[in-house]
């Protein structure tokens, strides 16, 4: 850059004043460019790296689980609450009528 400015101060020749704005001309827009480049490039990466919706869509699978495990607890409770019902005889096993029951206890 300075010595773009020196041949425009020495304004020797109209060539040397050509060549420094022909070297303006195409510093400047591609300074500019780097510039954006690294402005807009880490923005166009970040969003398609990291989901806006990411957070929304983790609560909804934390609750959808919270949800099953109530499920499967209350139908575990309901299967050991209706085994508690069923006859059984001395060695643990579930009897076919509950008069059998009656008729070996008695």
């Amino acid at each position: 850059m300075l010595d773009i400015i020196k041949l425009i101060n020495k304004n020797d020749s109209s060539n040397n004043i050509k060549l420094a704005i022909e070297m303006v001309t195409i510093i400047v827009p591609s300074s500019f460019s780097l510039i954006v480049a690294f402005i807009k490039i880490p923005e166009i990466i970040a969003r398609y790296l990291f989901n806006i919706k990411e957070d929304e869509y983790m609560a909804s699978i934390i609750e959808n689980l919270q949800n099953y495990d109530k499920s499967i607890y209350s139908i575990e409770q309901k299967i050991n609450e209706n085994l508690k019902n069923i006859p059984m005889n001395n060695d643990n096993e579930i009897l076919d009528y509950p008069d059998e029951a009656n008729e070996k206890s008695g």
